[in-house]
């Protein structure tokens, strides 16, 4: 059964990186399938930059965005004026839906928002997604933990359909807000699949050159970039050709700058737009070497593109990473890295591992499969039952 007229409003503050290319690919995957009227709801300030903005003015379904200050986090919004109700009242007016969906992709926020619902009409369901649980800004501090499980019990009260984008996040919510996991449904992130013609065209060309490692996200010590530089320093004083290549930017952008400059095998490239494209499968392996994750949409394009990924074991990371068959597992540590690094010097070991990540992209990221299972999703909050997920 096709359920009509179902438009979802995707809100969020300041997406970047994963949540930003997530949110792109599924109201892309959904617009396509016609089953979904997509738009944007966007709080938005000056580190989002002009490569976001200018994505988002050109998609092809309205984008709502509200500027807030820079000084403002995620619960300082409740001090500014609430967007929500009237970008609720557009969608309404201008799709005329029989059902509306809000996808929150930042889950706190629903818990902030959510009075925005009294005095709307009934067709109106929340969907909220965790995309990671904020160990190190939030769930260790006892007063600020005090604060997520108000916020989680603000979701709770108002029926909030919550998903996860990985099941390791279920544990963290249960063991610090007592959040039942029974009550969220685990959909991954998921991409486009690449042509088969864009696979592995890293390895064809990398013979008798160096090894080009590469480091793409958030520049700040939780993600480890550090720990990249030293892993490959550590091969390339042993005479091993390698180098490696960051990009993105963050609180340590001047740090990574003033290391490429000290090591001639570091290239930093600043934010590069559309890296999954236009850098990842330019590489022979991914280095991620995170102290904590949700899902990273960074691994699913260098699988999608069949590029090995060497990565800890945090968080959804295990999920996606099959030890040994789809990329290699690791300790946090730089010689662990460099191991694992130096044993990819093996183009023939590349390949292996490229093929392997490519073929479980497609059987389970794929974002086609993905939109389906979210489609099941917004049924379920706005009550129909007879959607075969």
């Amino acid at each position: 059964m096709v359920l009509e007229k179902l438009s979802v409003l995707h809100v969020a503050k300041v997406p970047m990186t994963g949540v930003w290319t997530l949110m792109k690919e599924l109201a892309l995957s959904q617009a396509k399938s016609g089953m979904v009227k997509p738009h944007f709801g966007l709080y938005v300030n000056r580190k989002w930059g002009t490569q976001y903005n200018h994505e988002a003015q050109s998609m092809p379904w309205p984008v709502h965005t509200q500027k807030f200050p820079d000084w403002s986090g995620s619960y300082l919004l409740l001090l500014l004026k609430n967007h929500l109700k009237e970008w609720i009242l557009h969608v309404m007016e201008e799709d005329k839906p029989s059902k509306i969906i809000v996808h929150f992709h930042d889950a706190w926020m629903s818990g902030l928002y959510l009075p925005v619902w009294h005095g709307l009409p009934s067709n109106v369901s929340c969907v909220a997604t965790v995309h990671g649980v904020p160990l190190h800004t939030g769930m260790r501090n006892p007063c600020k933990r005090a604060l997520y499980k108000l916020l989680c019990w603000r979701m709770i009260k108002r029926s909030v359909s919550l998903t996860s984008v990985d099941k390791g996040n279920l544990g963290l919510l249960w063991t610090y807000l007592g959040l039942n996991p029974d009550c969220i449904t685990v959909v991954p992130n998921g991409l486009v699949a690449k042509q088969s013609s864009c696979l592995l065209q890293n390895n064809s060309t990398r013979v008798d050159r160096a090894l080009v490692a590469g480091f793409v996200g958030l520049l700040n010590p939780q993600k480890g970039w550090r720990i990249a530089v030293e892993s490959v320093r550590l091969l390339v004083d042993s005479g091993f050709p390698c180098k490696l290549l960051i990009a993105g930017a963050g609180l340590d952008e001047q740090a990574v700058r003033i290391v490429a400059k000290e090591y001639p095998f570091v290239c930093f490239l600043g934010n590069v737009p559309n890296a999954g494209d236009n850098l990842i499968p330019d590489l022979d392996v991914l280095l991620l070497p995170s102290e904590s994750e949700g899902q990273p949409m960074v691994i699913l394009e260098a699988m999608a593109a069949g590029v090995p990924v060497i990565a800890t074991r945090a968080g959804g990371i295990t999920e996606l990473i099959d030890n040994g068959q789809t990329g290699i597992l690791v300790e946090r540590e730089a010689g662990c890295f460099a191991s694992a690094i130096k044993s990819l010097l093996d183009q023939h070991e590349r390949e292996r591992l490229g093929s392997g990540a490519a073929e479980k992209f497609k059987k389970t990221y794929d974002i086609s499969n993905v939109s389906q299972k979210y489609l099941a999703v917004y049924r379920r909050a706005a009550g129909y039952i007879d959607y075969d997920s």
